[in-house]
């Protein structure tokens, strides 16, 4: 009976938590001199949309180019309202464009370019984190393209990665990076494919087209 209770109140509770999910609007056209992050008055930057979330939400962002660096520390879905209609440039080139430090975030729809912090850096950084997503993105012009260093079981798919001075997908840091997907992806042009450290990640179907090195290892 107190099994059956349990698991009563754990759907209530996710139930619930679902139902206050908000999606929070972007759109630096916003001219109204209103920011609620309604889609009448939304946001005009991505990182305060990103501070105004809670957990489970969705930030949608329209059409237009956004200059900053963004950083995400808590597990939401940030989304281009259309593929490639929202571009974020780093607005400090020394530091990641995209800087994912929670569990659970999900990007996708986004040309993201400017990015860079060494070689442990660049357009979209996971730094020890789990159970991501990053989709449908553009991500051209950075250091390294996407970093992962100490993340595990993340899925990197259907991206175009390309132009960048380092590695396209560089997979483990000084931490490495084991059980991620790569999947899907088209690579070109950069300084390497993939870059390969940490165990059992997974790579299949990604076409490599005129990097430096395709994939080290």
């Amino acid at each position: 009976m107190k099994r059956i209770i349990w698991i009563c109140i754990s759907l209530v509770l996710l139930v619930t938590s679902s139902a206050f999910a908000l999606t929070i609007y972007v759109d630096k056209g916003n001219t109204t001199g209103i920011e609620d992050g309604t889609s009448d008055h939304p946001y005009s930057t991505i990182q305060i949309a990103v501070n105004m979330a809670s957990s489970g939400d969705l930030v949608d962002v329209q059409i237009g180019t956004y200059y900053e660096n963004v950083q995400i520390t808590k597990s939401l879905t940030l989304k281009a309202a259309s593929t490639g209609i929202a571009k974020i440039i780093a607005v400090n080139p020394y530091a990641s464009t995209v800087d994912i430090r929670s569990d659970g975030v999900q990007v996708s729809g986004f040309v993201v370019t400017g990015g860079n912090w060494g070689n442990v850096g660049g357009g979209i950084t996971l730094n020890a984190q789990k159970n991501c997503v990053i989709s449908n993105n553009t991500i051209e012009g950075n250091g390294n393209g996407i970093y992962l260093d100490g993340a595990t079981n993340n899925s990197i798919k259907n991206n175009i990665i390309r132009n960048n001075s380092g590695a396209g997908i560089q997979l483990g840091g000084y931490r490495g990076a084991n059980e991620n997907i790569v999947m899907g992806n088209e690579i070109s042009k950069n300084g390497v494919g993939i870059g390969v450290g940490g165990h059992n990640n997974v790579i299949t179907d990604n076409n490599l087209i005129q990097n430096g090195n395709g994939i080290s290892v």
